[in-house]
Order: structure tokens, then sequence, then C-alpha cells
């Protein structure tokens, strides 16, 4: 037998895996497809760089304390993993043999009785059974079936005919005994089983995850802008982080939350936190962040107009343009939280924002005439 390996589950073992599949010089007749999954407790490639990236002696020692808990999970019971894809790909020779694998059915049989394999066969059908695949048993030909199903499927070549090379060994015998299934390559190809392990994004190494089958990967909302240095492509201007998280209470949303602010926090950014609960009030101040809140006993003053620009400028028209059409709104939110504005109290306080605004603008234009006119009366004096 002839073979050679694909591995891998990135999207450039795809593409590579994809074009090879467009040949048909790789994939002659009687050829087969072995596809195997292969879960490695050896993460440490994946710990170490995740780890790189932390700055900050706090997180710093939260990400020592994530990778040891996350090593010893993967070497004691293998719940976290690197998992790889392994396909095979298998074309006929001369000299294939089944003699030698028929001498040890006694072997075989007895290793999967010790495996429990009847229970998980029967867990398997039923699984399958409810997307609507049924399955007949075997009855006189199980050695057949067996070694078909096994990776390195034996294909034996026959003697050459009028309509060319003859094949025999065991796909040829399931077939005439209606065991197989012809059908076109573009068909098979489909139905192929090639289904991998996502590992996240590797340019944005934000939380550190496990997938269900315990892939261990990276994930941000963020993708290439949470380190635009690793990402080579660039970041889409019109790119949506937005995120939403649903969850009954107590399930750990405001955990999780938590969690993906610390990763951004851990890499060198800026969080800003709208807290409904007090759920981000100690996690803030054991970070040494600055926590605001709003009490009748700690007033607190905003300026809404603090950062509105007073130039004339198209920048800052455009700025004072969305700031009229944005505010209005959260002023109707604050005087009225429950039932809202009705259409005659929204364009008032539209009218007085547009009045406070302009008037501002007055107010500051006219101090800064009135002091240059006081620092130039100030200079002639000087000077008389």
């Amino acid at each position: 037998m002839l073979a050679w390996t694909l591995v891998g589950a990135s999207v450039s073992a795809q593409n590579e895996i994809a074009e090879f599949l467009k040949s048909d010089e790789n994939l002659p007749a009687e050829s087969s497809l072995q596809v195997l999954m292969i879960g490695s407790n050896n993460i440490e490639h994946f710990l170490s760089n995740w780890q790189s990236y932390r700055k900050g002696e706090i997180f710093i020692e939260l990400a020592n304390k994530r990778t040891e808990f996350l090593h010893d999970q993967a070497q004691k019971s293998g719940s976290v993993k690197d998992v790889v894809l392994l396909i095979s790909v298998t074309i006929p020779n001369l000299n294939a043999n089944i003699d030698d694998m028929i001498r040890r059915r006694d072997a075989l049989k007895d290793t999967f009785r010790s495996m429990k394999a009847k229970q998980s066969a029967s867990a398997f059908c039923s699984m399958l059974r409810r997307s609507g695949w049924y399955f007949v048993p075997c009855k006189y030909d199980h050695v057949a079936v067996l070694l078909a199903a096994l990776p390195m499927q034996l294909v034996e070549q026959g003697p050459k005919g009028i309509l060319g090379q003859k094949t025999s060994g065991v796909g040829v015998a399931l077939s005439s005994l209606g065991r197989g299934i012809k059908t076109v390559s573009v068909e098979s190809k489909v139905l192929l089983p090639i289904i991998g392990e996502w590992k996240g994004d590797l340019s944005s190494p934000g939380m550190l995850l496990a997938g269900r089958r315990g892939q261990i990967m990276y994930w941000s909302p963020f993708g290439g802008a949470l380190l635009p240095a690793l990402n080579k492509h660039g970041v889409a201007p019109n790119e949506n982080f937005n995120l939403c998280i649903a969850g009954v209470p107590g399930s750990g949303k405001s955990v999780f939350m938590q969690e993906l602010m610390l990763s951004v926090l851990g890499v060198g950014g800026k969080v800003f936190a709208l807290d409904y609960g007090r759920s981000f009030k100690r996690t803030c101040l054991i970070l040494g962040s600055s926590y605001i809140e709003f009490d009748m006993k700690n007033p607190v003053s905003i300026n809404p107009f603090s950062e509105v620009p007073e130039d004339d400028s198209a920048k800052s028209i455009e700025a004072r343009s969305d700031f009229l059409s944005n505010f209005p709104s959260i002023l109707a939110t604050m005087a009225a939280p429950q039932y809202g504005t009705s259409d005659l109290q929204q364009p008032m306080l539209q009218s007085a924002l547009t009045l406070a605004l302009l008037s501002l603008i007055y107010s500051i234009c006219s101090f800064k005439f009135s002091f240059s006119l006081s620092f130039c009366c100030v200079i002639m004096l000087k000077f008389c």
C-alpha cells in the first residue's frame, strides 16, 4: 500500500485538502480515504504563546495560575487537548494480501470485546438514527466489513482484462455482497467526514477557552483588532465588534464578561464598563481601577458638553450634529425612565439642548474675545 497524510484542521489545511480532491489523478479507481482525529495533551505552545502577551504584574500572575491549571487538566484528566486531524489517502498496489489479517480474527474479537464495542456501537447507531441514518447489522461478513472499515483499506490489483486492469480484495468483495454503493466522485467528496476542531484566532490571544471535545483555543470578539501588530491582513474599517450574551440568572454571564474584560486589560487594552447591578465593582476595586457610582449620598455631576468641539472644522460640525441627534434620547430616558417622553415633550428637549449648546459656544467665544481685548489693552498700557 502507498499512502501519505495531510495533517491539520486550519483554513490553510482545508484549502490544501480541497485542492487535493479536485484532481482525479490523486484519487484513482479503488482508492480510499481514512479520517482520524488525534487528541494530544501537548498544549504548551498554546499556553506559552498566550502567556507571553500578558502585561502588568496582576495579569502576569493571573496568566501563570491559568496556564498551570490548564496544563494540569491536560496532563491528568485529558479534558483539555490539542486535536489534530489526520487524513490518510490510500491507492492500490500489487502486493496486498489480506490472509494475515484474516488469521488474526480471534485476536480482534477478544480486543473488541474488552473495549465494549457493542455498547459503543449501539450508542453511535442511536445517535445517528435520530438524524435519519439507519444501519443493517452484519451476520456472516464481520471480518470483511471490519477490514474495510479499518484505516489503510486493502485493495488488491487483479489480472488485466479486456476493459482494463481488474481489482479484487475487500472492497470488491463487499460490493459483490451488496455492502457497497456506487456513486459519482463529486458526491463522495461532499460526504467526506472531514471535520476538525476550531482552534480560534491565533492572531487574537484574548480568552483561553476549551471546546466541547476539549480543544483549547483563543477567542476575542475584537479579532485581529485586539493586537493589530499580530494581524498581518489588517482590520476592515467597518468591522462590527458588538456582542450579546444570553443566559438564565446565575449561569455566569457576568463572570464571562469579567473574564473578557481581564483578557483585554491583560494585553494593555482599555475597558469602560457600564455596570447595572454592581457585578463589576469588586473586580474593578481589586484591579485598582476607578469605579464611579451614581448615588444620592455621593452626588456626581457630569457635564455632557465638555467633549463637544467648538471650532468650525468639518469634523467638529459633524461631531456636534451627532451629539444633537443622539443625546436627546439619553435626556428623555433620564427624565421619564418608565414611560418615556411624549411627542410634545421630545421636541422641547431637543430645542432646550440646542439652545444650551449654542449658549455655551457663545459664552466661550465671548470669553475668548474679551480676554484677547483685555490682553491687547494691557500691552498698549505697557508701551504708553
